[in-house]
């Protein structure tokens, strides 16, 4: 059907209008409208409207609407918009072009973290680039002297090899309540938590250690030194402790848990099992105490009992799980420094515990002695 003027047909139900609408048409419910639509065309539910539409169209819910719209376009539910339309095919385009946008990002980090990546990757290689042939762990008998009269530095001369000096005055093998002992030994300086960093390799714990006490200012050397060194080329681990957790008074071993590292032996069997494990051709070595007086309450030792007995009891706990865990030990306690008489103390030690040059000398020696006969 075909309706020509500029009256309107208001309640077409369905079929096809053809030709040229000058006025409003409302109320289609389906159908086609071909043609020239001049003005306003609303309540169109389904259908189709083809050709030009100059003014506004509302209310369509489905349908088709094929040509070219000069105006507004609202209301379609469903259907097919084909041909021009001014204004929201430019918001369409503009929200089409958030995504990009997004991506473009995207890939703009994505490469900017590689070249990151790339770029900081040779300094992370070098922070593992020190390999010394020998590790020292231990307390103040090998850490308190660190200049060239030092034991690592003499035993070094004696071997040919180098050797890093990893010992810190003051810590112990177990990990302790600050109120056991001077609070500047931390639990995480411990023999205990010292192995579990290497194991790990993660120092974070021992970089954030504060240590305000005298004495202690090479500490964060020796920490940034563990943290570099490749321990999977390292040959040897010396580990020297015990002089620390004997005046702690620290329990020998817990009958119920063999590796609490609260207790002397369980912190020993702890730190072993964690060295083993990550680096099974690491050699390690333990070194016991040597003897000591203490000048100010005319004891040796052997008298003296801070509460976990006397220092050979842990020198025998340490032999004893050396044996049960198949580690080579070499006991610096029985052996090392004459102690028939009181006045032995001044031949190898400057105070009853650490040595002089002559004690360091004699540390120096006995150790590149045994580490050469265990060669042959």
């Amino acid at each position: 059907m075909q309706l020509k003027g500029k009256k309107a047909d208001r309640r077409l139900g369905s079929g096809e209008t053809g030709g040229s609408v000058g006025c409003k048409i409302s109320g289609i419910g389906s159908g086609e409208v071909g043609g020239s639509v001049g003005c306003k065309i609303s309540g169109i539910e389904s259908g189709e409207v083809c050709g030009s539409v100059g003014r506004k169209i509302s209310g369509i819910e489905s349908g088709e609407v094929c040509g070219s719209v000069r105006r507004k376009i609202s209301g379609i539910g469903s259907g097919e918009n084909g041909g021009s339309v001014g204004s929201q095919k430019k918001e369409k385009r503009l929200k089409r072009g958030i995504p990009a946008k997004i991506i473009i990002y995207g890939i703009i980090s994505a490469v900017l973290f590689c070249v990151l990546w790339l770029l900081t990757f040779p300094v992370r290689e070098s922070e593992k680039s020190c390999s010394p042939q020998i590790v020292v762990l231990g307390d103040s008998i090998f850490g308190q002297v660190r200049d060239d009269s030092a034991v690592s530095e003499k035993l070094s001369l004696l071997t040919g090899q180098e050797v890093f000096n990893g010992a810190m005055g003051g810590t112990c093998l177990s990990r302790i309540d600050a109120t056991g002992r001077m609070s500047y030994t931390k639990d995480s300086l411990a023999f205990a938590a010292i192995s579990q960093a290497m194991s790990l390799d993660d120092f974070g714990l021992q970089q954030t250690a504060y240590i305000k006490e005298s004495a202690t200012e090479y500490f964060p050397e020796v920490i940034d030194t563990l943290e570099a060194i490749d321990f999977s080329h390292v040959e040897i681990l010396l580990v020297q402790y015990g002089i620390n957790d004997y005046h702690a008074g620290v329990s020998l071993d817990n009958p119920e848990d063999p590796y609490d590292e609260y207790t002397f032996g369980g912190a020993l069997r702890s730190g072993l099992k964690d060295l083993r494990k990550a680096y099974p051709n690491l050699r390690i070595i333990l070194l016991t105490s040597t003897y000591s007086w203490y000048e100010f309450s005319g004891m040796t030792c052997e008298e003296k009992d801070e509460g976990g007995g006397i220092l050979e009891d842990y020198v025998n706990k340490e032999l004893e799980i050396a044996e049960e865990m198949g580690v080579e030990v070499l006991d610096l306690y029985h052996d090392l420094y004459p102690h028939e008489v009181w006045e032995d103390w001044q031949i190898y030690t400057r105070d009853g515990l650490h040595p002089n040059e002559a004690g360091r000398q004699l540390l120096a020696e006995t150790i590149a002695a045994y580490l050469e006969n265990a060669r042959k």
